[in-house]
């Protein structure tokens, strides 16, 4: 289980460094890829997992900074979403490129159906850690006014 900055999303930040631009994430993803094993690390080359085993998308819903060398990008899932499981989480750039991906064993999201079932809450964050973090993503709101 691990997570990392994919070769392309390396690229991005040298790139966005060069410009001087801000790097902006947009959305989550969440795969479920049959055969996946978590335990191997992540592959740096991979994209997106293809288009069936994608089973969520969501706009990145909270930014933060833990320091200037750390952010952190939250996704919270309610009640009302489901069902489908992930065993993979992405983090793609406003420009679509996969910046972070993640393997996690296998998760359940299920939603709320009374009486006959109980659903549940999850929440994913993923922290990027890199020298100037915070000033390339241009995330000015400490993480502590929401985590």
């Amino acid at each position: 289980m691990g997570a990392s900055i994919t070769l392309a999303g390396e690229s991005l930040i040298a790139q966005k460094q060069a410009s001087r631009q801000t790097l902006e994430m947009a959305r989550f993803v969440l795969a479920n890829i049959p055969g996946l094993d978590t335990t191997q690390p992540v592959d740096r080359t991979a994209g997106l997992p293809q288009a069936e085993q994608i089973v969520y998308t969501e706009a990145v819903q909270y930014v933060g900074y833990l320091a200037s060398n750390k952010v952190v990008y939250s996704l919270m899932l309610g009640t009302n979403l489901g069902d489908f499981d992930f065993n993979w989480i992405g983090l793609e750039t406003a420009e679509g490129t996969l910046f972070i991906a993640a393997y996690v064993p296998l998760q359940q999201k299920r939603r709320e159906i009374p009486p006959s079932q109980t659903g549940n809450n999850l929440t994913r964050n993923i922290v990027w850690e890199y020298d100037g973090a915070q000033a390339l993503s241009g995330i000015d709101v400490p993480a502590s006014t929401w985590q």
